[in-house]
């Protein structure tokens, strides 16, 4: 009988060591779940952070791209535009439109003009 309860005794023990072995296993597997989930959660918070920066600086970027696009817009305009004043200048002053009387002179005769040649504007009508 003695023989019996130092067996039982002896399996209750081995029992108890075991459960608690299994709680501290459980205990440990918690700790180390709650820290990944913790450190999931930061970094998912990062990650998040990381997106909104990169959304801003693209919308910074894109914003100065505009204004940049802008600004070269208005230059390329404004060169045009003075090209075209350059352009009617030179038309003005070409001898298509004014009475130059060096380029209607008559090869022949100095004395004589072109009068097919004499057309156009008179300096007082240029401007």
């Amino acid at each position: 009988q003695e023989q019996v309860q130092t067996w039982t005794r002896q399996q209750v023990d081995e029992k108890d060591v075991r459960k608690w072995a299994k709680y501290e296993e459980d205990k440990q597997f918690a700790e180390r779940d709650e820290e990944m989930n913790c450190k999931a959660h930061e970094i998912s918070k990062q990650m998040a952070n990381e997106r909104k920066r990169i959304s801003i600086e693209t919308a910074q970027y894109n914003k100065a791209l505009a204004e940049q696009q802008k600004i070269e817009g208005h230059r390329n305009k404004y060169r045009e535009q003075q090209a075209n004043l350059r352009e009617i200048q030179y038309a003005l002053d070409s001898d298509l439109l004014t009475e130059n009387k060096m380029a209607t002179i008559h090869a022949q005769d100095a004395s004589r003009f072109k009068n097919d040649s004499m057309k156009g504007f008179l300096s007082t009508q240029r401007q």
